[in-house]
């Protein structure tokens, strides 16, 4: 298994127990608990502060790894695959977004349906569904690269 791949797994794993944690604080089941501002406030911070140190621990133990082996840093093949995953993770998060804002204005607009709605003027519901839409885009930057660098 390459640096590049095991880097990128230990990455995925810490960014879905660092969104199972935010998930946590913020749901009770499927619903979006009803919170005080600085209670999100906090959660966020929180989820921002782990994915900080997360990577950076990640990236220090890769640092460790490539000097040891005597590899070199980057090569074409690398720049080419994170280009591609950023392109995905960018297409994500632009869909997500949309959906969002289509989902608000639908729902104004159709106000009184009985279809399955999200409350996006609840601000902790807002919130939780901007920071999913940001994993879900980190999610398929990690998930392509992985792909891209398997065994």
């Amino acid at each position: 298994m390459s640096l590049a791949f095991q880097r990128t797994m230990l990455s995925l794993g810490a960014a879905v127990a660092i969104w199972g944690y935010f998930a946590h604080r913020m749901l009770d089941g499927v619903r979006v608990v009803d919170q005080a501002p600085g209670k999100v406030l906090w959660a966020f911070m929180a989820v921002v502060v782990l994915f900080v140190i997360a990577e950076a621990a990640i990236a220090g133990w890769a640092g460790v790894r490539q000097r040891a082996e005597g590899g070199i840093a980057e090569d074409e093949r690398d720049v080419a695959i994170a280009a591609e995953a950023g392109r995905w993770e960018s297409g994500v998060v632009l869909a997500g977004v949309n959906i969002l804002v289509l989902h608000a204005i639908l729902d104004a607009a159709y106000a009184g349906h009985a279809l399955p709605r999200i409350d996006l003027t609840h601000m902790p519901t807002l919130v939780f569904a901007l920071v999913s839409v940001l994993f879900a885009g980190h999610l398929t930057r990690l998930t392509i690269t992985a792909l891209r660098y398997r065994p």
